[in-house]
C-alpha cells in the first residue's frame, strides 16, 4: 500500500509536534529556522525550514530524522533571508 506509513495513529497533535520540534530542531542547525505543518501528495507532514548562511552553506550539521513523534518529516534548505521575506511577512 502506498504511503501506509503516513497514516499511523501514534501521532501527537500537530500543535504539540510543532512546539516540540521547534526546540529539537535547534540541535540540527545554528541558522534561522521555523517548523510548519504542510501537506503534499503523501499527506500531512512536519516541515523544518532552515536558511542557508550568507555564503550558501548547508544549514544542517547533524543527520536529520525522517519521523518525529509519529509524524513524517521533510527538511528544507532555503536561501538566507527567505523566512523573514516569505514565511513570516505580515500582510500590509
Amino acid at each position: 500500500m502506498a504511503y501506509k506509513q503516513n497514516w499511523k495513529s501514534d501521532k501527537i497533535s500537530a500543535k504539540e509536534a510543532v512546539e516540540l520540534l521547534m526546540r529539537e530542531a535547534a540541535d540540527y542547525t545554528n541558522n534561522r529556522y521555523t517548523v510548519q505543518v504542510q501537506t503534499d501528495d503523501g499527506g500531512t507532514h512536519l516541515a523544518v525550514i532552515a536558511e542557508r548562511d550568507e555564503e550558501g552553506n548547508d544549514p544542517y550539521h547533524k543527520e536529520i530524522l525522517s519521523r518525529f513523534m509519529g509524524w513524517r518529516m521533510v527538511w528544507f534548505m532555503v536561501p538566507h533571508g527567505y523566512i523573514d521575506t516569505f514565511i513570516e511577512t505580515k500582510d500590509v
